[in-house]
């Protein structure tokens, strides 16, 4: 594998020229052949556990440490066969949770499912409201339960979110006020620090603590909203496959970045004259951004794409990741201040630590 770096962009801080270095490539490990993942996140061991879907179409969920070294898998089996488990959370009590979908005898179902530390089932529960349900983001939220969202595919498809307890008893669900054209990919939620919710479904909707409609804010070139994340500041990011501006059959990278109550602050577009597409986004510890997702318009057609940015959303440096036709689903910055991402091809990637010089 290679990676390619398109782009060092040079960043003005205080009196001086702060040069960041695309990072190298530390480790890469290549999951077991036919399953099929989405979703990393490191662990407070330093090690990481990432979901998704196994050979056999079974609900897959494993752990590994600092290195990547596998500690456990473990699979759960569908009724007949799994969508995918898109999300998968660390808990407060050490153990996970996690949220996909599965086709059952009559109607595709959410599940979700909770283990302790080593991957073993202590619950799960299904969910349905029509024939046709899609399950996809969830957290743990602040009194110990979990929200998740969802999708249902019926003749006005829509999106809701679904509020259950610490063991998985439901408490509320809502209907949000937006329809799903295109779903079927991700709906991003997060519990906000108000104890309400924000969610991502092509635009961004904020509720209060029980589900109710607070707001949507809706933007010119957002197309499906993938990732979005409330930021140190109290406003939000989001990233997305940009609504196409010049060539109709491209698309760009949009980040888009908004106060408290969703206003928009600022916005930026990344790629170039081919498709280009943003999936996730999370805010760094100095304050700016890493964005992951694909471009065609650099490297190879379908490579990997990250992009990282200030807090004005202005490009430090970019990096295209040869993954013959794969995206960067998911990336995160990583204690020791390098990165672990999620790629198409069942690759598990960590970066090293950025290097900053003068």
């Amino acid at each position: 594998m290679r990676s390619i770096i398109t782009e060092i962009v040079v960043s003005v801080i205080g009196f001086g020229f702060i040069f960041a270095h695309t990072p190298e490539i530390e480790w890469i490990k290549i999951l077991p052949e036919g399953s099929d993942c989405y979703h990393v996140q490191q662990t407070t061991d330093k090690g990481y556990v990432f979901s998704g879907r196994n050979l056999d179409g079974d609900f897959y969920l494993a752990k590994t440490d600092s290195l990547g070294n596998f500690q456990w898998q473990k699979n759960f089996p569908a009724e007949i066969f799994c969508d995918i488990a898109n999300s998968v959370q660390h808990t407060k009590d050490g153990g996970y949770i996690f949220v996909g979908s599965a086709n059952g005898d009559t109607l595709i179902y959410i599940y979700v499912a909770k283990t302790d530390s080593l991957g073993n089932l202590q619950w799960d529960r299904k969910f349905s409201i029509d024939t046709t349900n899609l399950g996809y983001c969830i957290q743990q939220t602040n009194d110990g339960g979990y929200i998740f969202t969802g999708e249902e595919l019926a003749v006005d498809s829509s999106v809701f979110i679904v509020k259950i307890d610490s063991l998985g008893n439901l408490q509320w669900r809502r209907r949000l006020p937006q329809s799903c054209d295109f779903c079927s990919s991700f709906i991003p939620v997060q519990q906000t620090r108000d104890g309400g919710y924000i969610v991502g479904a092509g635009n961004l909707i904020k509720t209060d603590s029980l589900g109710n409609f607070l707001w949507k804010k809706d933007f010119a070139l957002m197309g499906w909203t993938f990732s979005v994340q409330q930021t140190k500041d109290g406003g939000y990011i989001a990233t997305s496959v940009g609504a196409p501006v010049t060539n109709p059959r491209s698309h760009d990278v949009y980040l888009v970045k908004t106060d408290s109550m969703g206003n928009l602050q600022w916005n930026k577009t990344y790629g170039g004259d081919k498709d280009d597409q943003g999936w996730w986004v999370r805010q760094t510890q100095d304050g700016g951004y890493i964005v992951s997702g694909m471009t065609n318009s650099f490297g190879t057609f379908g490579d990997g794409y990250i992009i990282r940015t200030d807090s004005l959303g202005l490009p430090r440096w970019t990096m295209t990741l040869d993954l013959m036709h794969g995206e960067v689903f998911c990336i995160q910055q990583t204690e020791d201040g390098g990165y672990i991402l999620m790629a198409r091809g069942n690759r598990l990637i960590k970066l090293a630590p950025e290097v900053h010089g003068r």
